[in-house]
């Protein structure tokens, strides 16, 4: 070969879309970290604004963190039955919701 021949990989098609799934799973494992981190920072505010106790504080953070248990399992009976490509944007939409 010579110094002046590349060779150049094109990406298939399945890897295009493999990537583009990739990216949004990556954009919303970081959007659920900031929401999830956000809230911690803000219960020392919302105790004050709000006049909470420690207890009623920390139930702000709890009820976060349990609607991930609470929704963990009817999600998965929805993946199961609907599949990935239309269970998962479904899930999302009920999170988003507050369901």
């Amino acid at each position: 070969m010579n110094n002046s021949e590349s060779i150049v990989v094109v990406p298939s098609e399945q890897d295009r879309h493999r990537f583009k799934y990739l990216f949004i799973i990556g954009v919303l494992f970081f959007v659920f970290g900031f929401v999830t981190w956000l809230g911690s920072v803000l219960i020392p505010y919302l105790k004050i604004t709000c006049e909470l106790n420690n207890v009623s504080s920390y139930l702000i953070a709890f009820s976060f963190y349990i609607s991930y248990l609470v929704l963990a399992l009817p999600s998965a009976a929805l993946l199961k039955k609907q599949g990935l490509n239309v269970g998962c944007p479904s899930y999302s939409m009920m999170k988003y919701a507050g369901f």
